[in-house]
């Protein structure tokens, strides 16, 4: 059976990106891609309408997926292809997600070995009343430093 051909469409800057993720998740998720770079930039910069007088859906393209975070109503370009035309994620990096497919993390992803810090501005002007409860909801939030009143660690 044929894998479906997508059509994913962007501008000049974000074009090395996608294609390095799709060269990854195509085998993944079975598809195969192409990849139409509109004369923009940047493609969050797009409209619908704009793509409409700008895009040329090749043959064979069983789906369209413009950048997450272009505007406009998709039924614009139901012109141009008689295939689904969807937004994409917002981010390149959500491609896998937005395709549910389980890829292996980057050895180390998510790790950090850094300290979190919080700051309440002009603490020492600040009743106790005000100041305590701020802090407990910087530490609440990820805080991992608490510094005490007399501004001593």
């Amino acid at each position: 059976m044929a894998k479906p051909h997508f059509l994913f469409v962007t501008g000049k800057l974000a074009e090395p990106a996608l294609r390095r993720i799709l060269h990854d998740l195509a085998p993944q998720v079975g598809f195969d891609f192409s990849v139409a770079v509109l004369k923009i930039t940047v493609a969050a910069l797009m409209s619908t309408p704009w793509v409409a007088r700008h895009l040329s859906v090749p043959e064979g393209v069983d789906r369209v997926v413009l950048p997450g975070l272009c505007t406009g109503d998709l039924s614009v370009l139901s012109p141009l292809t008689s295939a689904p035309v969807e937004r994409g994620p917002k981010e390149l990096l959500d491609l896998p997600e937005f395709f549910q497919a389980a890829g292996d993390p980057r050895p180390g992803y998510g790790a950090y070995d850094i300290t979190i810090l919080a700051e309440i501005n002009h603490a020492p002007r600040l009743p106790f009343a005000e100041l305590l409860p701020r802090s407990r909801a910087a530490r609440a939030s990820g805080a991992d430093v608490r510094v005490r009143a007399s501004g001593t660690r």
